[in-house]
């Protein structure tokens, strides 16, 4: 009697990763959906004076962007920085606008957005928002080019946080993922492309902090030049087109807003540092800066200790490299939480490209949803706990670079 042949069957484990995979699209499917009608119904019901039903105007934040670059665009660029002036041009781009949207960046961003001063509100925020947004889904789809990270990308909630504030973390993001895939590749030239592109992280330069130490560590001396040659350039060039006044204004407003920190006078709910997270319980702004600093010794020491080893892999580099930069400063918002897909995104092609450790999808698709569930305890019981899952991440790029052998580039 012979056996009758068996078909072969796929192994269980398999099954599990096509079930995973396709319950994470069809939630990623869901989850844009969900982010576009949200998008829909804030157009649809903003009203003909351009006030949407949150009592802001159509773009929130844009309008301090756009106000400056209209101030600087008629001549008067350092009038950014005082509170009058700007709530005045406030009027030109929205005149039912009530709320003040005050400007805290260096000229070198003003510089950037100045072109758009000379475009009506409406029109400036569109160009804005788009082109920003298609140059960091571009830039992101380099780091892992499938077709489902674009879904991937927009269905992340961040990334609709800072479109309908029409902020800036798309640049922001695309600027760290363009240094990265250029910064790690053995061509010099390379190497100083990508320290050009972080230099222009100057535009934000608490959210810089910590590239020079990256690339220190690393002994990436071209990049460290290039990075030095930008941040001067970008300088120089501001004051070549807008003067030495608005720097001027620029360095006397420096401490404004850590006074608006230390008063609460800013949206903690809205932020996602640990300071913020201390500041909400109650506790004095010096317990605040004490967890702030904390937070900072922490990202530093999680930057110095996976760029320093030569046995890691560029992408656990890069993405711990993201993560601690969220980590460093005080100011950092709900809006700037669309930068940590770039991590993310790291972090699953690394996966992908050599294996996946125990624990490592949830923890990826809890930090993709954690907008949808952390910002609203923020909101709601004024607990934040985006400080604590920063940790949580920095330790799992930990274990898989202790863990996984390296793959030699982004």
């Amino acid at each position: 009697m012979t056996n009758k042949p068996t078909s072969p069957s796929t192994p269980l484990p398999d099954l599990i990763r096509l079930a995973f995979n396709l319950t994470a699209l069809a939630l990623a499917a869901l989850v844009l959906l969900m982010s576009l009608l949200q998008v829909w119904h804030m157009v649809a019901d903003t009203g003909a004076d351009l006030i949407a039903p949150n009592g802001m105007p159509l773009g929130t934040d844009f309008i301090s962007l756009w106000s400056a670059a209209w101030l600087a665009h008629t001549g008067n660029a350092a009038g950014a920085y005082d509170q009058a002036t700007i709530f005045a041009a406030h009027h030109v781009a929205v005149p039912a606008n009530t709320a003040t949207t005050l400007w805290h960046y260096p000229p070198t961003f003003l510089l950037v957005l100045l072109p758009l001063g000379s475009l009506p509100y409406l029109t400036a925020l569109a160009i804005f928002t788009l082109s920003t947004l298609l140059i960091y889904l571009l830039v992101l789809y380099r780091l892992r080019p499938h077709w489902s990270t674009l879904l991937f990308v927009l269905s992340y909630p961040a990334v609709w946080l800072n479109f309908l504030s029409g902020q800036n973390a798309f640049i922001t993001a695309t600027l760290l993922a363009g240094g990265l895939l250029a910064i790690d590749k053995p061509n010099q030239r390379r190497s100083l492309a990508g320290g050009l592109i972080w230099g222009l992280l100057s535009y934000k330069p608490q959210l810089g902090l910590l590239l020079p130490l990256a690339l220190l560590a690393r002994r990436r001396w071209a990049a460290m030049i290039g990075a030095g040659l930008s941040v001067l350039l970008f300088a120089g060039l501001s004051v070549a087109v807008l003067g030495v006044a608005p720097w001027q204004a620029f360095i006397a407003n420096i401490p404004h807003p850590f006074r608006l920190l230390e008063n609460s006078s800013l949206s903690l709910p809205r932020m996602v540092s640990a300071f913020s997270m201390v500041r909400m319980t109650g506790w004095d702004a010096s317990y605040a800066y004490q967890a702030q600093a904390l937070s900072t010794a922490l990202a530093t020491i999680f930057t110095l200790a996976l760029w320093a080893d030569t046995r890691t892999s560029a992408r656990v580099r890069g993405a711990s490299l993201g993560i601690a930069m969220l980590m460093a400063t005080p100011h950092v918002f709900h809006y700037d939480l669309a930068i940590l897909a770039v991590p993310l995104l790291l972090w699953l092609k690394e996966a992908e490209s050599t294996r996946w450790l125990t624990g490592e999808r949830a923890l990826l698709a809890f930090s993709w949803l954690a907008p949808l569930i952390l910002l609203p305890i923020n909101e709601d019981y004024k607990i934040g706990l985006y400080p604590l899952l920063f940790i949580i991440l920095q330790l799992g790029l930990l274990r898989r670079a202790a863990r996984v052998p390296e793959s030699p580039h982004v």
